[in-house]
């Protein structure tokens, strides 16, 4: 008898290509409402006058005002008038003051006022200074020579008397080789119920994070090996 014939295979049938979901088209950002007119007034009154660059306002809660300027000099408004007598003078440790260089951060210790705290009549300042020491973090791809130094220091006030910082109380916190002379970043700064120091620094200078002293592929702002283009806590 003949030999059945095999059957035929059955053949798969491909599956139809999924249709792509057209992209919906964002909404447009809608506007805030205007701001009526209403009871409350601001008025400005000048109460210091003779500053030179000032970055930052600090105070203890004693009422005086604690004025940063970039030229080194920390200056104390008290009773609505500018004192003669700079409160702290950083001006001879600075590797210049003008641009993005200078005195650029001051932080007062939360335990200020409070005897019994480690950080009792305790401040920080951030200076743009010359190289003239180790760093105590690398840079990536590093130039022959930084253009100069970011430093913490922390300093307490006099004992004799609180319009006035002991020059002799300096101790170093942090040094950090910059580059460039921009993009230094500089604020310093407690949280409320925190021990801890934050230091914003930038990322080291020249444009787009680009550069001697940058990361070449990511540069230092994505770069986690790197301070530069950070917000250190120090505890």
């Amino acid at each position: 008898s003949p030999s059945p014939s095999p059957s035929p295979s059955p053949t798969a049938n491909p599956s139809p290509s999924a249709t792509p979901s057209p992209t919906p088209s964002p909404s447009p950002t809608p506007l805030l409402p205007l701001i009526l007119k209403g009871p409350v007034r601001v008025e400005l009154q000048q109460i210091a006058s003779g500053l030179t660059a000032p970055n930052d306002l600090s105070s203890v809660g004693d009422g005086r005002l604690f004025v940063n300027q970039q030229n080194g000099l920390i200056r104390i408004v008290k009773n609505n008038a500018l004192l003669a007598t700079p409160f702290l003078d950083l001006s001879a440790r600075l590797v210049a003051s003008d641009g993005e260089r200078g005195l650029l951060g001051l932080a007062f210790h939360p335990g200020y006022n409070d005897p019994t705290s480690p950080g009792f009549r305790k401040f920080y300042t951030y200076t743009s200074e010359p190289v003239t020491g180790a760093a105590d973090f690398p840079t990536p791809n590093p130039p022959a020579v930084f253009n100069h130094q970011s430093v913490v220091a922390e300093w307490q006030v006099s004992a004799g008397n609180p319009d006035v910082a002991d020059p002799a109380s300096r101790r170093e916190v942090l040094r950090v080789d910059e580059p460039q002379a921009n993009h230094n970043g500089g604020k310093l700064a407690f949280r409320s119920g925190e021990p801890y120091l934050y230091v914003s620094l930038g990322d080291g200078g020249a444009a787009n994070d680009v550069g001697d002293g940058h990361n070449p592929a990511i540069g230092n702002g994505q770069d986690l090996t790197t301070v530069l283009g950070k917000i250190l806590r120090i505890d």
